[in-house]
């Protein structure tokens, strides 16, 4: 699945054991992803376009400034996830 960021289509990244590391060592337990959905969309995306969490969530705050929304991300999240 992919998705669009600021006019860059990214590839979903797969959520498994790795990637629920990634979101333990930034603060995030998985079973927390209702309660802190944006902070998870912002992991996520950091994790499907390889850079920081910091850069992740300057990008996404552009794209929404711009007029974008987080759709198509939280979709490929919630598909990864399920």
């Amino acid at each position: 699945m992919t998705f669009k960021v600021n006019g860059v289509t990214y590839k979903s990244a797969e959520v498994d054991f790795n990637a629920v590391c990634f979101f333990e060592d930034n603060g995030l337990d998985i079973s927390d992803v209702k309660k802190k959905g944006n902070s998870f969309m912002r992991a996520y995306f950091a994790l499907c376009a390889g850079i920081s969490i910091e850069d992740a969530g300057v990008m996404i705050q552009e794209h929404i400034i711009n007029g974008g929304d987080m759709k198509g991300l939280a979709d490929a999240f919630i598909k990864e996830i399920d």
